[in-house]
């Protein structure tokens, strides 16, 4: 793999059909946590208030870890190289996602989908921000993102940490591929 491929690799990982399957959960990073309940995912994910005290804001960490190179020159240079790749993967998908978001409003979405249509962006943009890592740091990447990247790569949503480091990730092949009944559906 050159070292081009090697530094886009979660970029155009974002279009692979491994994208949250569940397939690889033997190749999560070690002490992971797989959880079934799309509530306390996105309570990881999102809640700062009400997190339970074995468990860091998910969304510190992540700007932890990418404030720690994201205004280099050298990272810079990589969004030139980056962006353009991003903007392709996404190019890939914006049809669909448009269509996801038809049939959102005509209530017609699957849990599935709807979770899918919420946190593709900002999937990719970890993707991107993984990519930057490599591209700052060479081979070695950034730890922890490279972890965050392990469980994507698994099959599984990265959604929060514990406190010892280790990962919790959410299994997205437990929702339901019928319309409209779901806890999310009801949700959004």
């Amino acid at each position: 793999m050159s070292k081009t491929d090697y530094f886009l690799e979660p970029i155009h990982f974002f279009n692979s059909l491994n994208l949250l399957s569940g397939k690889f959960a033997d190749s999560l990073p070690e002490n992971s946590e797989i959880i079934t309940s799309l509530d306390l995912a996105m309570e990881l994910e999102n809640e700062k208030e009400i997190l339970p005290n074995t468990y860091k804001v998910w969304s510190d960490a992540i700007s932890k870890a990418v404030a720690t190179f994201c205004c280099t020159d050298k990272a810079k240079e990589g969004e030139e190289l980056i962006d353009p790749e991003s903007e392709k993967a996404w190019a890939a998908v914006e049809q669909y996602f448009g269509e996801l978001q038809i049939k959102k409003l005509k209530k017609k979405i699957s849990e599935r989908e709807l979770f899918w249509l919420v946190v593709s962006y900002d999937t990719l943009e970890i993707l991107k921000s993984v990519s930057l890592g490599r591209y700052v740091f060479g081979k070695n990447g950034v730890a922890f993102l490279e972890g965050v990247y392990k469980v994507y790569k698994a099959g599984f949503y990265p959604c929060g940490i514990k406190n010892d480091g280790s990962f919790v990730a959410f299994d997205a092949t437990v929702l339901r591929d019928a319309i409209g009944s779901g806890v999310f559906s009801q949700k959004l």
